[in-house]
């Protein structure tokens, strides 16, 4: 797992008055910089062996919003009804969560005590097996409310993680940091979610975590940070001014958890006015973030190696924010602007090649997973509906 630097007795703006002492290691070093220009295109190549191939929308006007691809490239996706309008108010349907492979949808059981309001899926992840996504009954802009569940296909149970109004009974949360995304550690999910202060900052950010089997208690596992990322025992996450305000305004750190409440700063950097880190994602020995500029619609994407503590830069032609999409295994970084404008493209980079591809370029609707040696990505038809296509990626000679 990504490691640098040392705990000292030097503080770095810690959330909690018992959280581990931290200090910072200083900057990295940038050693190649790669500009998506340069990018091959990967249809033209056939670095790709193709699985699936999925359209958006059915004859009854369902849509599938595809949330994550497997290492097989199988798709977790979600069928959602057509929403209904009227009065200035949306009616949603209840989203429906599965598993898309070459036998079709097969949606994923119904947790004992399921039920409320119609919801819809705001994130998910897979990992090994398991599925943990987000809904939300929510279809204000500005506040988000949540559920976490969590499907094993070892024990074909999907269990129920957290709810944010038993959390928050009484509050209306506002939109968080990463939308509430989950990610998946080892026996562990985590999201981070907004909450009730109780002072005059009236709400903060934290990250949450329970047990994937929906056992034990729903605990915080650290306040004052944002964009939780994990594919092992630790714990990464980004520490700014916006989510923690002792914290410098010029600076962001990233800290590493293990499971034994160590905490250490491996990472960090400078931001400049209106700078924000916009996503963090870990694979392997690498970690890779955004340092998002929205005034300008440009950013940087930093791809970084623990053992050397250099990085590979690529500087993004849009304004990179948090609805971008970023995946990062052992062998691939893959990334997409979402529906931000600007640069569209969905590129894939080869960590062993150090090589950059370019799947295609879908502007208001660019979208790309990665997970080990496979790939998903957004495509729109002719008559605009929406398709996605998976595959297994064939490194390059």
């Amino acid at each position: 797992m990504p490691s640098a630097g040392t705990t000292s007795a030097s503080p770095s703006a810690s959330g909690t008055a018992n959280e581990p002492v931290v200090e910072a290691v200083g900057t990295f070093k940038i050693v190649q910089t790669v500009p998506p220009a340069k990018a091959q295109e990967a249809a033209r190549q056939g670095p790709l062996r193709r699985v699936l191939d999925v359209v958006g929308k059915d004859r009854k006007g369902n849509t599938t919003i595809v949330l994550a691809v497997t290492a097989f490239g199988e798709l977790v996706a979600a069928k959602n009804p057509p929403a209904k309008t009227g009065n200035w108010t949306i009616a949603i349907g209840q989203t429906s969560v599965g598993l898309w492979n070459s036998k079709g949808f097969r949606p994923f059981p119904l947790p004992a005590g399921y039920g409320g309001p119609p919801r819809q899926t705001a994130g998910g992840v897979e990992r090994d097996g398991v599925v943990v996504w987000s809904e939300t009954a929510s279809t204000d802009l500005y506040f988000f409310d949540w559920r976490v569940y969590a499907y094993d296909s070892a024990s074909r149970k999907t269990s129920l993680l957290g709810d944010s109004s038993a959390m928050a009974p009484k509050a209306r949360l506002p939109l968080g940091p990463g939308n509430g995304e989950p990610v998946i550690g080892d026996g562990a999910a985590y999201w981070s979610t907004t909450y009730p202060t109780g002072d005059d900052r009236e709400f903060g950010v934290r990250i949450m975590t329970r047990p994937l089997t929906g056992d034990g208690a729903l605990k915080v596992a650290v306040t004052q940070a944002k964009f939780p990322a994990s594919d092992g025992g630790d714990l990464f996450y980004v520490r700014s001014h916006d989510v923690a305000p002792g914290f410098p305004s010029g600076r962001y750190e990233i800290h590493r958890r293990t499971s034994a409440g160590a905490d250490q700063v491996v990472a960090a950097g400078a931001l400049g006015a209106e700078q924000e880190v916009s996503k963090l994602v870990v694979g392997g020995d690498r970690l890779a973030w955004v340092v998002s500029s929205p005034a300008d619609e440009k950013s940087t994407l930093y791809l970084w190696t623990a053992a050397t503590n250099e990085a590979v830069a690529f500087p993004l032609e849009h304004s990179a924010p948090w609805t971008m999409y970023l995946s990062l295994s052992p062998s691939l970084l893959a990334w997409s602007n979402g529906s931000a404008s600007g640069d569209a493209g969905q590129y894939v980079y080869e960590l062993g090649d150090q090589r950059l591809w370019r799947l295609g370029t879908v502007d208001g609707y660019s979208i790309v997973y990665g997970n080990g040696a496979a790939v998903a990505w957004s495509e729109l038809t002719a008559d605009n509906v929406s398709a996605f296509h998976s595959a297994t990626w064939k490194p390059s000679n």
